[in-house]
């Protein structure tokens, strides 16, 4: 194998892991008021403000898919 393809081998070997480590965005925070009486939300509006637009949508898409009920129509900016 050549020097060439040995470089592109080794730089893909080095590209993947990192690309997959970086690849989904994590729920860092959560709150709930455990004294709330009232009802039940049927329009939630979901926002991810992180200041990096390239993970915003996903992290966005993938809230809405794990809090989507019967009844519940959550939305994303």
């Amino acid at each position: 194998m050549n020097f060439r393809k040995q470089s592109l081998l080794f730089v893909t070997l080095l590209a993947i892991p990192a690309f997959l480590a970086a690849s989904s965005p994590k729920l860092l925070l959560s709150w709930k008021n455990p004294n709330y009486s009232g009802g039940h939300f049927t329009n939630i509006l979901v926002l991810a403000l992180n200041g990096k637009a390239e993970n915003r949508a996903e992290f966005e898409d993938e809230l809405v898919t794990a809090i989507a009920r019967p009844g519940m129509m959550p939305t994303r900016r």
